[in-house]
């Protein structure tokens, strides 16, 4: 039996030991610190495809900006959401409703998504209000741990709901969203009748 306890005991200090020299500072996984900017980030993922090409399209510099130094958060629709506007719209795909829309429009559409400094995910409230880059305000909505934005229509259809959050760049951070959001001003131009 103490046979039996010394061979217990001496597995027993050899697990303790190897736990012990096993674990050092060097396994602690880190998210690693973000290498690109905000527009880069964008780029690498195929579901920014249509926001890429609506950024290339726009007469602005915001392609510029979001690769530069001073830091945004960018609510990125997905290429699907552009689709969905396209076809609400009447055109075929995103690539022709890009290629025809006014451009000043375009632009608009695409400031609305852009809001100056970091804010992640958990920095949010429920109600709290952001001023896009096009000075048109998005209100947060946050239920049941869902981040929903709210654009000044009174459509819900033009509403986004953050579907991947805090996507961190070297200036920023995107958040991916189901939809694109529209400002009245935008709605009436983009549909004169």
């Amino acid at each position: 039996m103490t046979k039996f306890k010394t061979i217990k005991h001496f597995f027993l200090l050899m697990l303790f030991t190897s736990l012990t020299f096993s674990c050092n500072d060097d396994d602690v996984s880190v998210d690693p610190e973000p290498e690109v900017s905000v527009f880069e980030t964008m780029d690498r993922r195929a579901s920014q495809d249509a926001m890429i090409a609506a950024l290339n399209a726009a007469s602005g510099n915001l392609s510029q900006i979001l690769s530069g130094d001073q830091e945004y958060t960018v609510f990125a629709p997905t290429s699907d959401a552009f689709s969905d506007l396209a076809v609400r719209l009447g055109f075929d795909n995103y690539n022709a409703m890009i290629a025809e829309i006014d451009i000043d429009i375009l632009d608009e559409i695409l400031s609305y998504h852009i809001v100056a400094g970091e804010s992640l995910a958990g920095s949010l409230s429920d109600g709290q209000e952001l001023e896009a880059l096009s000075t048109e305000i998005i209100t947060i909505s946050i239920s049941d741990n869902l981040v929903q934005l709210l654009d000044e229509t009174d459509f819900t259809t033009t509403n986004g709901t953050v579907v991947e959050p805090d996507i961190t760049a070297t200036n920023g951070v995107l958040h991916i969203i189901d939809s694109v959001l529209l400002s009245d001003d935008i709605i009436a131009r983009l549909d004169p009748d």
